[in-house]
């Protein structure tokens, strides 16, 4: 089987950390490696993260999500890096569908799921149109599939061959588009995976 490391920047996320915490531990299949990379956290995050023992912490100071992500990418041992945010809240299935996915498509190199989100504060009322809404019209800009941060996973091999030109600097581009535009010019398939589902309040 394919062996797969979680990567989650965090800034001041102790209002979310410990569902997503949650919903690692609770998987079919547990990631082989979980790293939560701490982007300057001042509140309560990394205490609580330092509960998990199956989650490593690794410090990267350049504060943004574009370096944050870059450490934990460059830090990971496997041979699929997953990539979620610290309010995302997986399926108990997610890790499973990564791999499966992976084993049985060859061909592809990257993978992005829906995200079922707050519609409705007061009811706590979540669906699946706001990161529908974000695909099509992502999507139809590119003219391509890119990934979300929040729900995505990519092949390591593939973070090596883009590593040197990615950029770090969310104020020129999103991280999750850049990467996905730099595997795209390389002939690297991305696919939505339909089965691939997250929940999260953003």
């Amino acid at each position: 089987m394919l062996t797969l490391t979680l990567v989650i920047p965090v800034f001041n996320e102790e209002r979310h950390i410990k569902a997503c915490l949650d919903s690692i531990k609770n998987q079919t299949v547990m990631p082989t490696e979980v790293i939560v990379v701490d982007n300057n956290c001042t509140d309560q995050t990394i205490d609580i993260v330092k509960t998990y023992p199956f989650v490593r912490v690794v410090k990267e100071t350049r504060q943004g999500r574009g370096w944050a992500r870059t450490a934990g990418f460059d830090a990971a041992n496997c041979q699929i890096i997953g990539r979620i945010d610290a309010d995302s809240r997986l399926d108990r299935d997610w890790v499973e569908t990564v791999i499966k996915t992976f084993q049985s498509q060859p061909e592809v190199f990257g993978q992005t799921g829906l995200g079922r989100t707050l519609v409705v504060r007061l009811f706590k009322i979540y669906n699946t149109f706001w990161s529908q809404a974000y695909y099509w019209y992502v999507h139809s800009s590119f003219r391509l599939i890119t990934m979300w941060g929040a729900n995505m996973a990519i092949r390591r091999e593939a973070w090596l061959q883009v590593r040197p030109y990615v950029c770090n600097d969310d104020r020129i581009v999103h991280e999750d588009q850049d990467l996905s535009l730099l595997m795209a010019v390389r002939g690297m398939i991305i696919i939505e995976n339909r089965k691939m589902f997250i929940t999260t309040e953003g």
